[in-house]
């Protein structure tokens, strides 16, 4: 399975910040429900009611 570039945006950011492996763990299996829950849509075409 190919890794999102979303996906990849964010752990680069959370290595960048110097965060543990398993908050980087936590973070992506977070976002990943998020996105789940929001019928896999792109976090940037969502809008407040979402968020």
């Amino acid at each position: 399975m190919t890794a999102s570039p979303f996906l990849k945006s964010i752990r680069t950011e959370i290595k960048t910040k110097h965060y543990s492996y398993k908050t980087e763990k936590v973070y992506i299996y977070w976002v990943k429900q998020f996105i789940i829950f929001n019928n896999k849509r792109h976090p940037e075409t969502m809008g407040n009611t979402e968020i």
